[in-house]
């Protein structure tokens, strides 16, 4: 981790954040700052993150846990 820079596991939390408004609408969780820290095409990023086999459950873990 560079000084001024966000971890790797920060940057992996928010992107499964913004993943979740993107694909599931919020359901579990409102986060709308998710998808601004990101800086990117969350809507490409998010389906990319889809195609993974691992990606929804790893996605459903993260708003579940964020939301307790």
């Amino acid at each position: 981790m560079q000084t001024g820079e966000p971890s790797r596991t920060a940057w992996a939390a928010a992107f499964h954040r913004a993943a979740h408004q993107v694909l599931d609408g919020g359901r579990i969780f409102a986060d709308p700052l998710a998808l601004r820290l990101l800086k990117q095409d969350a809507d490409g990023a998010a389906r990319r993150l889809e195609e993974r086999a691992s990606g929804r459950r790893m996605r459903i873990f993260i708003a579940a846990r964020a939301n307790s």
